[in-house]
């Protein structure tokens, strides 16, 4: 008896983790409904294998809009015909998309997403890089260590690497497959200057590898990028 309960309990947690594994995200910037639709189109067509599809495999792909913070969520599965004329007969797959409720537990780590993401931006407006990280705006063009001294300085910051980590952690539990932060953050320099940039973020270590967008002068001159 105890046997079966223990098989039982097992079988239980075994599905438990495989409908986890089964959700994926994918982040947009105000898309529309119908690009919605095509991201998880697209997730049907490259992760139902004809094995799944033959065995009615359903998987749950949410996209979170980070203009808005809302959430699509959609049932992405694959229909399969048998095509007797074909020459060989063979089945055909068909990725499909459908609607559905989003669950509380995925809004609420969209949320904390959003959360995390302006909390980093509110410590970020507090850091100014130091003249012996970054002489001056003017240093930056043509640059080839730049960008890596802003990723080391930004790296020692315990209140910037925490809310990345974060950031990084929500990612994760959402298993965003698709998309990625676009966000573009302002960080002061000692000069007067300003450095535009975006953030990636290397999993594992959580380390902040930064792309330089735009620096202007204290004077607000545009040094280098092009926006």
């Amino acid at each position: 008896m105890f046997r079966i309960l223990f098989a039982t309990w097992m079988l239980f947690f075994l599905l438990l983790s495989t409908k986890a594994m089964a959700d994926a995200s994918a982040l947009c910037y105000g898309c529309s409904g119908s690009e919605k639709n095509n991201l998880a189109m697209d997730y049907a067509l490259n992760n139902i294998s004809p094995n799944e599809a033959q065995q009615g495999v359903k998987k749950k792909f949410h996209i979170i809009d980070m203009n808005d913070g809302s959430v699509a969520t959609y049932e992405v599965y694959k229909i399969y015909q048998y095509i007797p004329y074909l020459n060989p007969p063979t089945f055909v797959y068909s990725p499909a998309a459908t609607p559905i409720n989003t669950s509380s537990s995925v809004l609420a780590k969209a949320n904390e997403l959003k959360q995390e993401i302006n909390a980093l931006s509110d410590d970020l407006d507090l850091i100014t890089i130091p003249a012996d990280v970054i002489e001056s705006a003017w240093e930056i063009p043509d640059c080839s260590y730049c960008a890596n001294n802003i990723s080391d300085y930004l790296n020692s910051s315990e209140d910037v690497s925490t809310h990345f980590s974060k950031v990084e952690n929500v990612m994760n539990w959402l298993n965003v497959v698709q998309g990625k932060l676009n966000e573009i953050w302002v960080v002061k320099l000692s000069d007067g200057g300003k450095v535009h940039l975006k953030f990636d973020l290397i999993q594992q270590d959580t380390i902040i590898e930064v792309e330089i967008v735009k620096v202007v002068d204290a004077n607000n001159n545009r040094t280098s990028g092009g926006i």
